[in-house]
């Protein structure tokens, strides 16, 4: 059986599917270092996580800068353009997913 160890990661995404997606991570003993979203329900889920809650990508910015994490997941964001600077921010990899075909 493949052993995945516990990483670190930030979420931006602006659909309920960041909140599942998030759920699985915790689940698997994976550490949020903090989730952007303008949706008030992944605010609200982020709250009573305890996982520190952006509203956007240039306010989670210094916190991404200043923290050494493993992992950048854009899930299905359609809003936030993720800049070529905070995809150099994680350590291993920075990973767009997006459950439609592409414009």
């Amino acid at each position: 059986m493949l052993k995945i160890f516990p990483f670190t990661c930030y979420l931006v995404g602006e659909d309920n599917l960041i909140i599942q997606c998030a759920e699985i991570l915790l689940t698997r003993s994976h550490f949020i270092l903090g989730i952007v979203s303008k949706l008030a329900a992944v605010k609200e889920w982020a709250y009573k996580n305890q996982i520190p809650y952006f509203s956007s990508l240039k306010s989670a910015k210094v916190n991404m800068e200043e923290s050494k994490f493993d992992y950048l997941f854009s899930i299905t964001d359609d809003s936030q353009s993720i800049s070529g600077e905070l995809i150099r921010y994680p350590q291993k990899l920075a990973i767009n997913y997006h459950d439609s075909l592409l414009p």
